[in-house]
């Protein structure tokens, strides 16, 4: 029972956590935040900028979110993940820009 109980709130906790750590509304509004405080998007496809321009990179794309509030981050998403249903993969996606987020900025680099 205690196991059981261990493993609910294990669960809870990596759906809850992403939305409460990053101020967002669900999962893929956490994502984009964290993506664009840890500039994960530079480098893809229109995200370019100059060189010494990055701080104003991060700062457009905070402005850019208030208005999107994790649209861009369902679009990328579905780029990796296109069968999967956005609520999984954007935690998913969230825990992996946590854990290795240079993997990620190469997948999203990739993304067709």
């Amino acid at each position: 029972m205690k196991g059981l109980l261990l493993m609910a709130a294990l669960a809870a906790a990596v759906f809850v956590w992403p939305p409460l750590a990053e101020g967002g509304n669900g999962p893929c509004d956490a994502f984009e935040k964290r993506a664009i405080k840890t500039g994960l998007m530079a480098g893809m496809k229109g995200f370019d900028l100059p060189k010494g321009w990055h701080g104003f990179g991060q700062w457009l794309g905070q402005v850019a979110q208030r208005f999107s509030g994790g649209q861009v981050a369902q679009t990328v998403v579905a780029g990796l993940y296109p069968n999967a249903p956005l609520f999984l993969a954007c935690t998913g996606v969230y825990w992996w820009a946590v854990v290795d987020p240079d993997g990620l900025h190469k997948a999203i680099i990739n993304i067709r």
